[in-house]
């Protein structure tokens, strides 16, 4: 205050305005704060709302740590899995499908033909129409042969006819007898 130079009048006029309407702010504060009516309730609130405003920014923090720390553990999981090798692949009914697939349906002899094949824990199924007789036992014989086949259910029929999952039931359903719907 004494520091031997005198204020001008409108610097010690800003000062002190300056210390009226922090006054008047804090006493405004206190009294919203302290009213007997609403003052507690709104002190709770404001303490809500200050919590939240620090905890925000706090779990963002944790949430992005804990994401790069789970994509770090990914990757470091994912390179510990393929330096180690099998020597036989895991069986897979997908890419027994596609085997036989690629293997048997690819053949010349076989490429004309629709068939599905279907895999589960090893055991296939084949379904859809070929030309000849013989054409439905050296399919089944050439799925067969392909390794990681366990067992085959041939559902394969002639063109022109219903196969031999569809005939039984029908046959049942007439009773065993009387001229097939057409």
């Amino acid at each position: 205050m004494f520091s031997g130079r005198r204020q001008s009048p409108e610097q010690a006029t800003g000062r002190s305005m300056t210390g009226f309407l922090a006054g008047l702010c804090g006493g405004a504060a206190v009294q919203y704060f302290l009213d007997p009516a609403c003052g507690r309730t709104r002190r709770a609130r404001f303490a809500d709302k200050a919590g939240a405003a620090v905890r925000r920014p706090a779990k963002k923090a944790a949430d992005q740590a804990g994401k790069k720390l789970q994509v770090t553990r990914d990757k470091t999981v994912g390179t510990v899995r393929g330096a180690v090798t099998r020597s036989e692949p895991a069986p897979n009914d997908q890419a027994l499908a596609d085997k036989i697939r690629s293997e048997v349906l690819g053949r010349a002899e076989f490429r004309d033909h629709t068939i599905l094949v279907d895999s589960a824990n090893g055991n296939v199924t084949l379904r859809g129409h070929v030309k000849q007789p013989d054409e439905i036992k050296a399919l089944e014989a050439a799925v067969r042969a392909v390794d990681g086949v366990g067992d085959v259910t041939n559902l394969v029929h002639l063109r022109g006819t219903d196969p031999k999952n569809i005939q039984e039931p029908m046959e049942a359903s007439r009773g065993g007898r009387g001229p097939r719907p057409s």
